[in-house]
């Protein structure tokens, strides 16, 4: 089928064509010029039913990318404004060309959010979550499960678990299981070996790619003009994130999904010299050769500009010929495998509307978890105040306030460069005949001098001096244009729910509990971009790791991981294969991580509780190394445990030294009363002998006979 190259169709080309189709190039380049013609499209509301087949506002809206570059002229405070030359009099009542004042406020709103969320995300690594939602894994992990409660007196197999990694436990808990409360703890901490080897490559993918930078500035393209798309690539058998800046991206806005899961289309269009073309595609010298002619040569540019395109395919941008590249454009299509139609996504790039090149079905494309017959885009659009096919950002909300209010400053700062000050006044009525002429008055007035007839002024005739001095510093109307000024000061905040004393500080006194409530009030009210955000944040990262272990697990081999901004990992083809059989959702818990806010309070309580004990400055600032809430518990209740033993033992100490010296006491005196006992049987003894003896030899003395005389 022969195909007019600049032929560009009002519909998409069918996509149940057989694959020999696909063989024509000129087939792959009327899909390209189809997503094309989607860039910078105005945005077409649902056609309601029982009116005319055509959108009211299609006239009155602006296509995107003008809008865009208008509102991020504002975050430089160069928003274009109204010529004020027909208010702005000098005090001849002349035209002056006073230039528009240009406020900052929103320059402070981008700064406060940008803070806001960048403290919001940086606990991202270590707060990152992986649960298993296929049926087998679960079945295997309720069965350890099981087999782990039959077993929890022996506490072997909960070692054993703990060892080979089935079993994650929070920093600072132990497996000394004493009631209900610590077993339900421990299944809620139970995470397979697969599910950490899922979250691994979740920490690889964001360290590796600096996520951190790149999320910050998607986030700041929201604030700007309500969108942020990324393009998740494999490289080399590695993942990698590139942002694609909203003037560059293709979006599919017939969706109102804030996440863009089931985008039909998307690419990014964007200028490069030619030899940055011919580097990046590797051009044959014929092709590098024309696609210069082709880029210096207006004449030659005319057959590649047709088209209802939005954007011109040539350019010159400071003495520089650019080329325009359709780059990596991806569409949902259908592919047959063995006869059976099944989805595919197909990409190819278009440069200068004539070299179509790498035209392909994507490789290692992702299934869609929540419908395994579809594929999805490798781009990942999040558009956070979708509605009927429009969306913007929070600078569209809030700009043409902030004009008000610059134009209001400005007939301000315009009456106080026309204050004269303390200025003669004559009333001319009362004047002499002959000094009423023109020409003297002119001469009056060319030495500051005011000469007017009050009598055409002040209907109410009052005898007034001749002459006198009249003080014209200010326009009484300052003070009417200083309220006005305020109220639109006031109507940014209500639009943002964000007052000027949590963004900009506060003249007045505020108590802390009034900030802090302030500060919560403004998170809310702002919840609709950073819950949308986070969860784009979210879905970049599950969709790296998916991809990323389905190029690792047909690799076959063993890969290292980053798992911390100096740590590494080896993953063996086994972990990687087990953790490819099931598939995960990742979660990050946000709620989980400690605010400021929370480390103020745990430094009050530290200081309180130093003087009954000692460690507690110790135990904050370990405490403030801790970025989750539920680190910090686990900590907080291993340490209170530890005091427990530690008391538990110096008690145990003590009634032990207290047992030891009764019985030494007892014993002392028992050898005491020993040696008394001992002591008296020897006297007894002693005497008993001595009486004996004396006995003995009285005996003696009556049985000796008298001496013979």
């Amino acid at each position: 089928m022969q195909l007019d190259i600049n032929t560009y169709p009002a519909v998409q080309p069918l996509q149940t064509v057989e694959n020999e189709m696909w063989d024509d190039e000129n087939y792959w380049r009327q899909n390209v010029r189809w997503v094309c013609s989607m860039y910078n499209q105005l945005v077409v509301t649902p056609q309601l039913i029982g009116l005319p087949n055509q959108d009211p506002f299609y006239g009155l809206q602006n296509r995107y990318v003008p809008q865009y570059v208008k509102y991020a002229r504002y975050v430089f405070g160069w928003q274009y404004g109204t010529s004020y030359e027909l208010t702005a009099k000098d005090g001849n009542n002349n035209n002056t060309q006073i230039p528009l004042y240009r406020g900052k406020d929103i320059i402070a709103l981008f700064n406060y959010f940008r803070g806001k969320f960048g403290y919001l995300i940086k606990p991202i690594p270590d707060i990152m979550q992986a649960g298993c939602i296929a049926g087998d894994a679960l079945s295997r992990k309720t069965t350890e499960k099981n087999v782990m409660k039959y077993m929890m007196d022996g506490r072997n197999f909960l070692k054993q678990q703990q060892l080979l990694g089935n079993i994650q436990v929070e920093a600072g808990t132990d497996l000394d299981i004493t009631d209900e409360q610590d077993i339900e703890a421990l299944y809620t901490n139970f995470v397979e070996a697969s599910e950490k080897t899922y979250v691994k490559f979740g920490k690889s993918f964001y360290i590796s790619n600096e996520c951190y930078d790149q999320f910050i500035k998607g986030a700041q393209y929201c604030f700007i003009g309500g969108r942020a798309t990324s393009f998740i690539t494999e490289r080399n058998g590695k993942v990698f994130m590139d942002l694609v800046p909203p003037e560059y991206a293709v979006v599919d806005m017939n969706k109102n999904d804030d996440q863009h899961r089931d985008d039909d289309y998307a690419g990014q269009i964007k200028p490069y010299s030619v030899s940055d073309v011919v580097s990046k595609w590797k051009l044959t010298e014929d092709e590098a050769k024309d696609l210069e002619r082709i880029a210096r040569d207006g004449t030659s540019q005319a057959p590649y500009v047709t088209g209802w395109v939005n954007f011109n395919w040539y350019s010159n941008y400071n003495g520089v010929p650019k080329v325009w590249v359709a780059e990596k454009i991806q569409w949902q299509s259908i592919t047959y495998v063995d006869g059976v139609p099944v989805s595919c996504i197909r990409e190819a790039t278009l440069i200068g509307n004539k070299y179509l090149k790498d035209q392909k079905i994507v490789p290692n494309s992702i299934l869609d978890k929540r419908d395994k017959r579809r594929k999805r885009l490798s781009y990942i659009t999040c558009t956070p105040n979708t509605i009927l096919g429009a969306n913007q950002g929070v600078i569209g909300m809030v700009s043409d306030m902030q004009d008000i209010k610059d134009s209001l400053i400005t007939m301000m700062l315009n009456s106080v460069a026309r204050s004269i000050g303390k200025a003669i006044y004559i009333d001319t009525a009362q004047l002499p005949e002959g000094m009423r002429s023109p020409e003297f008055l002119s001469q009056l007035k060319q030495n500051g001098v005011i000469a007017a007839n009050r009598s055409e002024i002040d209907a109410d005739q009052k005898m007034n001096p001749l002459i006198e001095v009249m003080d014209l510093t200010l326009d009484p109307n300052i003070n009417s244009l200083l309220n006005q000024v305020a109220y639109f000061d006031n109507a940014i905040a209500d639009v943002l729910n964000m007052p000027k004393n949590v963004r900009l500080g506060s003249g007045s006194y505020q108590s802390e509990g009034q900030r802090t409530s302030n500060a919560e009030n403004s998170d809310t009210g702002n919840q609709w971009l950073y819950g949308s955000l986070t969860k784009w944040i979210e879905n970049n990262i599950e969709f790296a790791a998916d991809l990323w272990i389905k190029i690792a697990a047909e690799g076959g081999e063993d890969i290292a991981v980053m798992v911390g901004d100096t740590m590494a990992e080896m993953l063996t083809n086994k972990e990687i294969q087990d953790c490819y059989d099931s598939d995960y959702k990742m979660y990050l818990n946000f709620d989980n991580t400690v605010t400021q806010e929370a480390k103020v309070t745990l430094q009050g309580m530290a200081v309180q509780e130093a003087g009954v004990n000692p460690d507690a400055k110790l135990e904050f600032l370990n405490i403030l190394e801790l970025k989750t809430i539920s680190g910090m518990k686990s900590y907080l209740q291993n340490e209170k445990r530890k005091r427990q033993q530690r008391e538990d033992a110096a008690i145990k100490q003590q009634q032990e030294a207290a047992a030891a010296n009764s019985q030494m006491q007892a014993e002392a005196q028992q050898n005491i009363a020993a040696q008394q006992g001992q002591t008296a049987l020897e006297n007894s003894a002693m005497n008993n002998n001595a009486k004996q003896e004396e006995m003995m030899l009285q005996n003696e003395m009556n049985n000796a006979q008298p001496p013979q005389q």
